[in-house]
C-alpha cells in the first residue's frame, strides 16, 4: 500500500488491486468506506477506463467492425467498467502527499492499446484526482473515464442537480433519457436510507454534496465539465452507497442518442482525454446544511 498524508487527511492506494483506493479519511473519520476485502468491489474506490458501466452483452459495432468483449464480471451478462479496475497498475512516482499511477493496456478483445493514469494529490481541505486516457493505437477508439467511490451510508444525505435520468431496465441497460420523478430528484437533498437507485443521471455544473448531519460533516465532490454524468447506487441494507462521476452514460456505444447527449468520445491516435474531480471536506454550520465559509481551495 502507498499511503499519502496532508493536514490530517490520509489516502491509502493499492496499485496492485486495480489502482484502487483502500481508504480516505480525515483524522479518525472515514470519508470513503474503507476496504472490506481484496477484490476491487471491496475497495473504497476504483478507476473506470476505457469506459464506465455496462456494454450490453459485451458487443458493439465501431466504425464498421464488430467487437466482442470479455464478459468480465460473471454472472453479469455484460462487459463492465473496462479493463483497468481488474489490472495491476504501476507506480510512476510517489511523495508524501502525491502519487501518479499508470496502467498500459495492450490490444486484446478490446482491440485498442491505451495508457491510463491517475494522479492523486492531497491538499489542505481534501483530495484532487486527475484521470486521463491516451489512445496508443493507430485508429480512433471509443473512450470514457470515471471513478467509482463508495461512501459510508449511515445517516448520509446526498444532493445533486440531477437534470436528466437514463432509466435502466431489468437488463441494467439505459433507456431513452427523461426528466426525473420526485423519487429520483436529488436537487433538494435526500437521505440515502429513503432512496432506491441504481441510476445514471446527466447533471448540471453544481457539486455533488454528501452530508452526515449527525457528525456535522459535509463532503463536496466537484467533478469538472467532462465528468458531467453521475451514477447513483443506493443498495438497501448495505453500509455504503455510490455516487460515481463519469464522462458518459452506460452502453454509450450502442445507444441511438447523439454523442453530445451520451458523452461518447472517439479518441484519435495519440489523443488524450482528461478529467478531474475534487473531494472537499467542510464542517456543517450548526443547524444548517450549508458549509462554513473560509475554505481553502484544494491545490
Amino acid at each position: 500500500m502507498i499511503t499519502l498524508r496532508h493536514d490530517g487527511f490520509e489516502l491509502g492506494l493499492l496499485p496492485g488491486t486495480g489502482g484502487a483506493v483502500a481508504h480516505f479519511k480525515h483524522q479518525d473519520a472515514n470519508l470513503l468506506r474503507p476496504a472490506t476485502g481484496r477484490a476491487p468491489t471491496d475497495m473504497a474506490a476504483f478507476p473506470l477506463f476505457p469506459f464506465s458501466g455496462r456494454i450490453g452483452n459485451g458487443r458493439f459495432r465501431w466504425q464498421g467492425r464488430d467487437i466482442q468483449l470479455d464478459l468480465n464480471f460473471p454472472p453479469e451478462p455484460h462487459a463492465i467498467h473496462g479493463q483497468s479496475w481488474l489490472a495491476e497498475w504501476d507506480v510512476v512516482s510517489a511523495t508524501s502527499d502525491r502519487a501518479l499511477l499508470r496502467y498500459v493496456h495492450a490490444a486484446d478483445t478490446w482491440p485498442w492499446a491505451y495508457r491510463a493514469e491517475q494522479l492523486f494529490r492531497l491538499g489542505p481541505n481534501g483530495l484532487v484526482l486527475e484521470l486521463s486516457i491516451t489512445n496508443l493505437s493507430d485508429e480512433a477508439m471509443p473512450a470514457g473515464i470515471g471513478w467509482h467511490p463508495y461512501f459510508p451510508s449511515a445517516g448520509a444525505e446526498i444532493e445533486a442537480d440531477t437534470t436528466i435520468v437514463w432509466e435502466t431496465g431489468p437488463d441494467m441497460l439505459p433507456r431513452p433519457p427523461r426528466s426525473p420523478m420526485a423519487s429520483e430528484q436529488l436537487r433538494e437533498g435526500a437521505p440515502i436510507a429513503e432512496l432506491s437507485l441504481d441510476t445514471p443521471f446527466t447533471t448540471a455544473s453544481r457539486p455533488v454534496t454528501i452530508r452526515w448531519p449527525e457528525h456535522r460533516r459535509m463532503l463536496r465532490m466537484l467533478p469538472d465539465e467532462l465528468l458531467r454524468f453521475l451514477i447513483v447506487y443506493t443498495p438497501p441494507g448495505e453500509e455504503f452507497f455510490c455516487a460515481e462521476p463519469v464522462s458518459h452514460v452506460p452502453d454509450m456505444v450502442n445507444l441511438a442518442a447523439p454523442a453530445s447527449e451520451t458523452g461518447l468520445v472517439a479518441l484519435t491516435p495519440g489523443e488524450t482525454l482528461k478529467g478531474a474531480v475534487r473531494l472537499e471536506l467542510s464542517p456543517l454550520a450548526t443547524g444548517s446544511a450549508e458549509a462554513d465559509d473560509g475554505r481553502v481551495p484544494a491545490r
